[in-house]
């Protein structure tokens, strides 16, 4: 009878955890031949790199749009998803993907699939990566005006306004950059690129590259076009907050 009595407590345990695991349906962590399976039979799911764009250009998995967790376009990016279809995430190992489903499952998403282990845990099962032509990213998200409003109407927002083939926009990219690790948390850095995002573009009469724009709470507090030193940019940000 003493056997019987502590095996029930543990079959309790078991069933509970079960429970868990599997909340929500498809709101799990699954191995790489699970995660595959659903790529396979879901006819409508959404599939999610969110390492940065260096590690999604060394090998993604086929037909994955890179969303950068760390990034400061995340969320304005995550806003493109459906949050009635499946989202499929991965990163390196686990632990990006771990916060960016936390985050996803918070805001609405109703079926969040994990990768177990990440891309490391995908190749050592012996699956595959593209890898051919992987510099052109797939899907980029397009910025809409309505998303670009939407980011803009609370906080300190800096919006850079840049291209691919701008000169000067390629030696302010990496100043804007430091500041957001140096000031992190304390603004948003949001890049525009004048061309994929025209409609925005458009709309703010974008005229010269690169043009950097100052908001809080959806006020313009400052507009600056053409070069400028990061310690300007700094001031301004700290005189917003």
């Amino acid at each position: 009878m003493k056997q019987l009595f502590l095996a029930i407590p543990f079959v309790a345990i078991v069933l509970v955890a079960c429970g868990q695991t599997n909340k929500g349906g498809l709101n799990q962590t699954v191995a790489p031949a699970r995660f595959q399976a659903l790529i396979d039979s879901l006819p409508n799911e959404q599939l999610v790199d969110v390492r940065t764009p260096g590690e999604f250009n060394g090998g993604f998995i086929a037909n994955a749009m890179n969303m950068d967790w760390n990034g400061p376009d995340f969320k304005m990016q995550a806003a493109n998803l459906k949050k009635d279809q499946p989202v499929m995430v991965y990163c390196l190992s686990g632990g990006r993907s771990a916060s960016a489903v936390s985050w996803l499952r918070e805001n609405g998403f109703k079926q969040v699939i994990e990768l177990q282990g990440g891309v490391r845990n995908w190749s050592n099962s012996g699956m595959a990566l593209v890898t051919s032509g992987a510099t052109a990213t797939p899907k980029a998200t397009v910025i809409s005006t309505a998303m670009y409003n939407d980011t803009i109407k609370s906080g300190v927002v800096l919006v850079d306004f840049t291209a691919v083939w701008c000169g000067p926009c390629k030696i302010l990219g990496p100043r804007l950059d430091q500041l957001s690790e140096e000031m992190k948390g304390q603004f948003t850095l949001v890049k525009v690129d004048v061309d994929r995002d025209s409609e925005v573009a458009n709309y703010m009469n974008i005229s010269a590259m690169p043009t950097l724009v100052l908001y809080k709470d959806g006020k313009v507090l400052w507009r600056n076009e053409g070069l400028v030193e990061k310690e300007l940019v700094k001031q301004k940000i700290q005189s917003a907050l």
